[in-house]
C-alpha cells in the first residue's frame, strides 16, 4: 500500500486526537456523574421513561396499587416539568446520549426498572411501594448461595428458574450489555453512552466505580470486591468506635483462628502486616453484623431487617465465589447484583439517621 501524502496524511493523527478529545469528555462527564449530576440525570430519565405510558398501560403492566403510586408520580412530574424545565431535561439526556427507545418486549423491562428508580426517591425507603417495585422485576427470585451447580452451568436452567420465579421476561432474555443500558436510560443507575459502549457509575461513600457494556462481568466482581472492602471498613469503624481497639476480640472472636491463618501465610509471601479485619471474607463480615449482639446493639438501626440482609448478603456471596470469576453473569444476576449493593451502600451512608427522625419529639 503506497504512503499517503498531502492533506490525508493526517488523518491518523487526526483520528488519534478526536479520539482522544472524546475520552477525556467522557471521563469528565463520568466524575460529575458520580454527584449531583448523577441525581439530576436519573431524575430526569425515570421521569422521561414513566412519561412513555399512559395510565392504562402502567396499570396493565405494574398492578393497581403500584400504578396508582405511579400515576400520582407523573403527575407531580407533569406539573414541575414544564417549559424550560422540559427542555433542560431533553439537554441533559441528549449530552449523556441517552435517547434510545427500546422495543415493545424492552420497553416494559424499562418501566419497571424506573418504576423502582422513581419510587426510592419519592417514597419512604421503607414504604411498600419499594417492595412492590422491585418485585415488579424480579419476581420471587433471589440468588442465594445453595442453588444447584447446574443453575450456573446451564442458562436454560436459569431461564426456566426465573421464570418460574416471574422474573421480568425482558430481563430474562436481555444480554448483559443492554441489560445495563435500559439501567442508565430508566434512571436505575447514572451512566452514559457513547459510540464504543454504555458506561454506568456506581457510588459507595466517596468512592465511585464504572460498569461498561463491554465488561459488565468483570466490572461487577469489581464492584462486589469494592463494597466488601467499604463494608470492611464499616464494620471496624462501629465496632472499634464502640468496643476500642480490642473489638475483633471482644466481637468477632470465632474469626480469630481462621483470620490468624490467612495473615500468616499473606505475610509468608511479602504481604505487610494487617489488622485481622482484613483477612475477612464477605461471609465473615455478614456474620459478624448479624451476630446477636452487635446486630441488637450496633448493625440493627442501620440495616433494619437481619432476615432482608441476610438475603442481600447471600446473593452477593453466591456471585463472589472463586468460581464465579470463569463464569458469565448474566443480566437477572448483574441487575440483582447492583441493586443489592445500591441497597446496601445507602443504609451504611445513612448509619441509622432514619431511627433518630423517627424517635424525635417533633
Amino acid at each position: 500500500m503506497l504512503p499517503l501524502t498531502g492533506p490525508l496524511s493526517g488523518i491518523g493523527s487526526t483520528i488519534k486526537h478526536i479520539e482522544e478529545q472524546q475520552r477525556a469528555v467522557q471521563q469528565s462527564l463520568l466524575t460529575s456523574l458520580a454527584g449531583p449530576l448523577g441525581d439530576i440525570s436519573k431524575t430526569s430519565q425515570w421521569a422521561s421513561t414513566l412519561g412513555m405510558f399512559d395510565t392504562a398501560k402502567i396499570n396493565q403492566l405494574l398492578g393497581g396499587g403500584l400504578g396508582s403510586a405511579v400515576e400520582d408520580m407523573r403527575f407531580a412530574i407533569a406539573k414541575n416539568l414544564i417549559g424550560p424545565a422540559a427542555l433542560d431535561q431533553t439537554k441533559i439526556g441528549a449530552a449523556l446520549g441517552l435517547t434510545t427507545r427500546f422495543e415493545a418486549d424492552f420497553a416494559t423491562t424499562q418501566l419497571k426498572m424506573a418504576t423502582l428508580a422513581g419510587i426510592g426517591e419519592v417514597y419512604d425507603r421503607r414504604s411498600h411501594f419499594q417492595l412492590d417495585a422491585y418485585h415488579s422485576l424480579f419476581g420471587t427470585w433471589r440468588t442465594s448461595i445453595d442453588l444447584p451447580e447446574n443453575f450456573w452451568r446451564d442458562r436454560r436452567v436459569r431461564k426456566r428458574m426465573y421464570r418460574d420465579a416471574e422474573v421480568d421476561e425482558g430481563l430474562i432474555v436481555a444480554q448483559p450489555a443492554m441489560a445495563l443500558e435500559i439501567m442508565i436510560e430508566s434512571g436505575l443507575t447514572p451512566g452514559l453512552r457513547s459510540e464504543a459502549d454504555a458506561v454506568a457509575v456506581v457510588t459507595f461513600g466517596e468512592v465511585s466505580m464504572t460498569v461498561r457494556s463491554g465488561g459488565t462481568s468483570r466490572d461487577a466482581y469489581a464492584l462486589v470486591e469494592q463494597l466488601e472492602q467499604g463494608l470492611r471498613s464499616y464494620i471496624e469503624r462501629k465496632l472499634e468506635g464502640r468496643f476500642g481497639p480490642d473489638w475483633f476480640k471482644l466481637r468477632a472472636s470465632n474469626l480469630i483462628g481462621k483470620a490468624k491463618d490467612i495473615r500468616k501465610t499473606a505475610m509468608a509471601r511479602g504481604e505487610k502486616f494487617a489488622p485481622l479485619i482484613n483477612f475477612t471474607e464477605l461471609g465473615d463480615l455478614s456474620n459478624i453484623i448479624k451476630n446477636t449482639k452487635n446486630w441488637d446493639e450496633v448493625f440493627g438501626d442501620v440495616f433494619k431487617e437481619k432476615t432482608e440482609f441476610d438475603h442481600d448478603m447471600q446473593k452477593l456471596i453466591a456471585i463472589r465465589r472463586p468460581t464465579m470469576h470463569i463464569r458469565a453473569i448474566d443480566s437477572v444476576l448483574l441487575v440483582e447484583a447492583i441493586c443489592v449493593m445500591k441497597r446496601l451502600a445507602d443504609q451504611m451512608s445513612d448509619d441509622g439517621a432514619w431511627k433518630i427522625v423517627a424517635d424525635s419529639d417533633r
